[in-house]
């Protein structure tokens, strides 16, 4: 029989994403949003699907960020190395510490179909603690200037590794990494520490 091949090591899945960036051109139209800036509502309410407790429901950006606090992080895809041992699972166990700093949601922005990001949301025990936001048209993920271009590394068009609390529909802090393959500000204990600090 085939011997099964091995999954990627965390480094060597930072390592493929950090050369899918290179050169840093690879963001897809991006403007950049900035603090200060409104989601734009209009153009992000298509094809978004929200898992919680293992159940995808359709949704709008509207729905996700209107009068509400919300931080909200993107990455490449779900069950990929490290989005999986580290990206969702830091947000998932620090939920409680964001609510008693007055968040009321904390969101994952994935860009996948609503079956994997159900099927990838149990495999995390997401549960109703993190939302699991499948963006498979990139719709919300090109609203927040994250979309990445990736098909050098057969990826195709996915989302840079990101953060944001967004406040009532508008951004309030911003947590970009330079690229997919780093992992070093948008961790969940990153954000939280500069939500504690202002």
């Amino acid at each position: 029989p085939r011997a099964r091949r091995r999954p990627p090591s965390l480094r060597a899945a930072r390592d493929m994403f950090a050369r899918a960036a290179a050169p840093a051109a690879r963001a897809v139209g991006r403007r950049f949003i900035s603090v200060g800036d409104a989601v734009p509502v209009a153009s992000a309410t298509q094809g978004l699907f929200v898992v919680r407790d293992g159940a995808a429901s359709e949704t709008t950006a509207e729905e996700l960020f209107k009068g509400r606090n919300v931080v909200v992080f993107g990455l490449p895809g779900a069950f990929t190395p490290v989005c999986s041992a580290s990206h969702l699972p830091g947000y998932i166990a620090d939920r409680e510490k964001f609510a008693a700093h007055g968040i009321d949601d904390v969101l994952c922005i994935t860009p996948n179909d609503k079956f994997v990001a159900t099927a990838w949301a149990k495999d995390q025990g997401a549960g109703d603690k993190v939302g699991v936001v499948a963006d498979g048209n990139l719709v919300l993920t090109k609203a927040l200037d994250q979309a990445f271009d990736m098909k050098d590394v057969g990826f195709g068009e996915r989302s840079n590794r990101y953060a944001m609390v967004i406040r009532d529909g508008k951004v309030d802090q911003i947590f970009a990494e330079p690229n997919p393959g780093t992992f070093e500000v948008s961790d969940s204990a990153s954000v939280l520490s500069a939500i504690e600090r202002k």
